[in-house]
């Protein structure tokens, strides 16, 4: 076991498929696994996911696969022989039977009045005109355009039925081999989470993207009905000024905090790594930012899906976050809602004002253990007890935590005590329980000896 602050999640893809350099990665601390079911057929993702079991049982470590659904599908169709040269200042048509294949439902959807942003905003059109069949426009950069690349616009609405056909096909591919964690993409408000959830099931762990305006202007909701909340800035940054994204991020992760859930922040977090063996120092300042924000994980996307030093990007980010973890703000602005805050909050104080720096929690549905970790810095480690499987698979994603999943709690107990002596040489630790009351509510606090 290694024990993390900030979590960090991958994504699998051709540059990562192999046995060994999945096997790197867990060996360098990664525990999260995101396969993006926009891409690869299923029997693909199938294979993976056996290879990540096999490399489970191996090291004994429980790993966490994320299903990424594919949403609504905002992207273009197929083009001739998979690629189009886009040069600048030439004019080219979206439409069914346009140069650039895309959607009747897309076609209706799209504005003369904003420009067109397709694969991530790399390639930009100004449209001129639209009419039944197609949209006029024109390039305003070059680009070697692939099918079935993202197409976006400032505040496109896409009148899709949610969850999607493939969505469902994807829940149930989900489910029948035993995996029920969902990234949710493209959802609205919290009714398309509830949806979700009737058919991955109750104990599913549902992360929602927050990608359009609608997340956005709907975040509450969104957050009250979900598991996690994934910051997705790339599509973000593709639906709205993208001024406006940093501002969000930091909102967004106390937002999500107080409501006792984490946060994942994603997208082009490390990008010139595709192609470069180190990272910019912009995007150091980056993950920097968002580590001092408070985010419990960030993700890695085309950076180990398709880059060329997938492993590398791995150790760069852990390197990134274990050099950067001192650095989170302590959020003193946390208000104390209730009983349970308070006695969090004083657990907080119990391990600032001593040498004891872990914290045993015992807890049913996380709760007590999300309310912990939003106040630490550097130094406090937590250790969460859960019975619970699906609990257990929401504490991997937590800032801090290192979950434990033990149906016999005394039996678990005794585990983490043994852990912690030899692993840290400790003799105390402050015990926080809430598994012996209600969901959600922490019950004591007190000092063991080891």
């Amino acid at each position: 076991m290694t024990y993390k602050t900030v979590k960090t999640v991958v994504t699998i893809g051709p540059a990562s498929e192999s046995y060994s350099t999945i096997r790197k990665m867990v060996a360098e601390g990664v525990r999260i696994f995101r396969l993006n079911l926009s891409h690869s057929d299923l029997r693909w993702h199938k294979d993976i996911i056996s290879k990540i079991r096999n490399i489970e049982r191996t090291t004994k470590e429980k790993l966490v696969i994320i299903l990424d659904l594919p949403g609504p599908k905002l992207r273009i169709g197929k083009l001739p022989a998979d690629k189009l040269e886009i040069k600048q200042g030439k004019v080219y048509t979206l439409g069914i039977k346009g140069d650039i294949p895309i959607s009747r439902e897309i076609l209706n959807a799209l504005s003369v009045k904003e420009n067109i942003k397709l694969s991530d905003g790399k390639l930009e059109l100004k449209p001129i005109k639209k009419n039944k069949e197609s949209i006029i426009a024109k390039a305003t950069n070059s680009y070697t355009l692939l099918s079935e690349q993202s197409i976006n616009q400032n505040g496109l609405r896409y009148p899709s039925e949610y969850p999607t056909k493939n969505d469902v096909k994807a829940i149930r591919f989900g489910l029948k081999n035993k995996l029920n964690t969902f990234a949710l993409s493209f959802i609205s408000n919290a009714k398309d989470v509830e949806k979700v959830r009737k058919i991955a099931g109750k104990d599913s762990v549902l992360i929602s993207k927050i990608e359009r305006r609608e997340g956005v202007d709907n975040f509450k909701e969104i957050v009250d009905a979900s598991d996690i909340v994934m910051i997705a800035r790339g599509d973000l940054g593709l639906n709205m000024d993208i001024s406006n994204v940093p501002k969000l991020q930091e909102k967004f992760i106390v937002e999500a905090h107080q409501l006792r859930k984490p946060v994942i922040v994603a997208t082009q977090v490390l990008e010139s790594m595709v192609n470069s063996s180190i990272p910019t120092r912009a995007e150091a300042d980056d993950v920097f930012t968002a580590v001092e924000e408070g985010t419990d994980a960030l993700m890695l996307s085309e950076e180990t899906a398709i880059g060329n030093y997938p492993v590398r990007s791995v150790k760069t980010l852990i390197h990134l976050i274990d050099t950067f973890k001192g650095e989170v703000m302590r959020k003193s602005d946390y208000a104390i809602r209730s009983e349970d805050d308070a006695l969090a909050e004083a657990a907080v104080k119990l391990a600032d004002s001593t040498d004891i720096r872990n914290l045993i929690i015992m807890t049913i549905d996380g709760a007590s253990a999300f309310r912990l970790s939003r106040y630490f810095d550097s130094g406090i480690r937590l250790f969460a007890l859960t019975p619970r499987f699906e609990t257990f698979k929401k504490l991997t994603f937590g800032r801090s935590i290192e979950p434990f999943l033990y149906k016999d709690l005394n039996k678990g107990m005794e585990s983490v005590k043994g852990y912690l002596r030899k692993k840290f040489k400790t003799r105390k630790s402050i015990l926080v329980s809430g598994a012996f009351g209600k969901a959600g509510s922490t019950t004591k606090i007190e000092i063991l000896d080891l």
